[in-house]
């Protein structure tokens, strides 16, 4: 089996722009590493719902805050500023245009879109090697946190702690046979990870150096995890709570609503929507 930390020259895509791949996926150093704090990150396309997190983070929260910027506007990025530290994360789009092939047919804009979607997926893993912080628990930017998260550095101790999800056949293009009866998959919402995992590291490199294509970056997470036999640390769903999978839940920690969009109706999940403001936050 290949061991994605130790990758020859040639098994990059682009052998030539090694440097380039290797300057993305080491650790950032920094001068000082603080014990533990939060990250989330997102690009312009899902830049509005940063006051919306922030908001119901900060509620309950007095945690260090690193926003991991892969895009924001200027505003934004001077929002997230006055709230926290942010970090540049710029991934040029022709590292990883090609890691994102769609074998469905689907509408031009639908496909347009899809790829703009995943190319945002694809940044995630290089985000959490950016981290300023020795424990470090990354919280994607539609989860809505609803109480106090100090305890979830707890969890950082092991070499990654998720949630996992239900059963459900992988999203692999390439790959559409049903998944192995040993094989658990977890959520990437919520991760709690110690700085210098391998793990960590193998994610982002697997990301632009895979041979097999996937949809998405938690799906390359879970097959390294599958591949490596990684230990993980079950992370209690209460913390990384999925509505699409599992309803409504008042007592969920924080509150996942991947998938649903900024809007969101259904009977059984008690009318659940997420509502963002018609006109611009003022800062």
């Amino acid at each position: 089996m290949q061991t994605f930390a130790h990758m020859e020259p040639d098994d990059y895509p682009y052998p030539h722009l090694k440097e380039i791949y290797l300057d993305f996926t080491n650790w950032k150093n920094w001068d000082t590493v603080k014990p533990e704090g939060i990250i989330t990150g997102c690009d312009w396309k899902m830049q509005t719902m940063i006051p919306w997190w922030w908001k119901h983070f900060s509620n309950y929260n007095s945690l260090p805050v690193t926003f991991i910027d892969m895009g924001l506007s200027d505003a934004m990025r001077r929002f997230c500023e006055s709230k926290g530290t942010v970090v540049k994360l710029h991934i040029p789009k022709y590292l990883l245009k090609r890691r994102i092939p769609l074998s469905e047919k689907i509408h031009p804009k639908a496909e347009k879109r899809q790829k703009l979607e995943r190319l945002s997926y694809f940044s995630k893993p290089f985000a959490m090697l950016k981290t300023p912080y020795q424990h470090t628990v990354w919280i994607d930017i539609d989860c809505q946190v609803q109480a106090p998260l100090s305890q979830l550095f707890d969890y950082c101790e092991g070499q990654i702690a998720l949630t996992p999800m239900s059963p459900y056949k992988q999203k692999n293009p390439t790959q559409q046979e049903a998944m192995p009866s040993d094989k658990v998959l977890y959520n990437s919402g919520v991760i709690c990870f110690k700085r210098g995992e391998p793990l960590m590291h193998d994610w982002a490199v697997a990301s632009v150096c895979r041979e097999k294509w996937y949809f998405g970056d938690q799906d390359i997470l879970n097959a390294l995890i599958y591949e490596q036999k990684t230990k993980v640390t079950s992370l209690p769903n209460t913390y990384n709570w999925i509505v699409k999978e599992w309803g409504s839940n008042p007592n969920a920690k924080v509150v996942h609503y991947a998938g649903l969009g900024r809007w969101y109706d259904h009977d059984s999940f008690s009318k659940f929507k997420i509502r963002l403001p018609k006109k611009p936050y003022h800062w």
